[in-house]
C-alpha cells in the first residue's frame, strides 16, 4: 500500500440499515456495488458533521482512506477507473497506481496538520510554533485542504473529547480538561460533530469502531 493511503477497507452489508459515518478528516476513494443498480465509484468530502449512509442486504462497499491534506484530482481518479470493478476488471495494484497517479502530498501541508492536530490551544499557538504568520498558516491550510486551520483545531479536539467519553470518563472532568467553557459547551460541540450527545458516546458502537480507525489526530 503506498504512502498516499491510510487504510484499505471493505464492508459487506448483512442487515439493512443506516450507518452513521463521523469525521475523520480524511477523504475516501470508495467503489459501491448494488443489487440491480451500476456500480459505482465517489470520492468523499471533508465533513463538519456526522451522516448516514443508507445500505440494503449485501450491498458491498471498498474504500481507500487517503492520509488528511492530500491533493487529489477527483475527476481524473473517477474518470479512469468509471467502468473498473474490484476483483473482476482490476486489480488492486491498479487502483493504487491511479491514485498515485492523481493524488499528490504536501509536506507543508502535513507539518501544518500535524501541529494543528497536536492539541494546540489555538490557531495562533500553532503559526508561532511553525515559525510562519497567521495569515501564511491560514492561506497555507485552506489552499491545501479546502478547509481553514479552525476546523483542524476543533475536529482535533471533538475527535480526543470523543475518545475519552468512549473510555467512559467523567463528562464534567473531560470539560475542564479539554477547556471547553463548561459542560454545556462540550455537549454542543460533541452533537455538532458527531450527531449525538456525550453521554451516547460510549454507546454508540459504530462511532467507537470508526475513533480508533485511521484519521486524523
Amino acid at each position: 500500500m503506498n504512502d498516499l493511503i491510510l487504510q484499505h477497507w471493505q464492508f459487506q452489508a448483512k442487515i439493512a440499515g443506516n450507518s452513521l459515518i463521523i469525521p475523520d478528516g480524511c477523504r475516501d476513494l470508495i467503489f459501491r456495488a448494488s443489487a440491480g443498480k451500476k456500480p459505482h465509484w465517489q470520492i468523499t468530502s471533508l465533513d463538519d458533521t456526522a451522516y448516514k449512509v443508507s445500505s440494503v442486504v449485501g450491498d458491498f462497499f471498498m474504500g481507500y482512506r487517503f492520509r488528511p491534506g492530500i491533493s487529489i484530482d477527483g475527476f481524473a481518479i473517477l474518470s479512469a477507473l468509471k467502468n473498473l470493478e474490484p476483483g473482476k476488471d482490476v486489480a488492486e495494484k491498479h487502483i493504487e497506481d491511479m491514485i498515485s497517479n492523481y493524488c499528490l502530498r504536501s509536506p507543508n501541508t502535513e507539518l501544518a496538520l500535524a501541529c494543528l492536530g497536536a492539541g494546540r490551544k489555538n490557531v495562533s499557538m500553532a503559526a508561532r510554533e511553525l515559525g510562519i504568520g497567521l495569515r501564511s498558516l491560514q492561506r497555507l491550510v485552506l489552499k491545501g485542504t479546502g478547509k481553514t486551520p479552525a476546523f483542524w483545531t476543533g475536529l482535533a479536539r471533538a475527535r480526543k473529547v470523543a475518545r475519552e467519553l468512549a473510555s467512559g470518563g467523567a463528562l464534567a472532568q473531560i470539560a475542564f480538561d479539554f477547556e471547553y467553557s463548561d459542560q454545556a459547551h462540550m455537549s454542543r460541540d460533541i452533537k455538532r460533530w458527531f450527531g449525538v450527545s456525550p453521554g451516547r458516546i460510549k454507546y454508540q458502537s459504530g462511532i467507537v469502531t470508526q475513533l480508533n480507525q485511521a484519521g486524523f489526530s
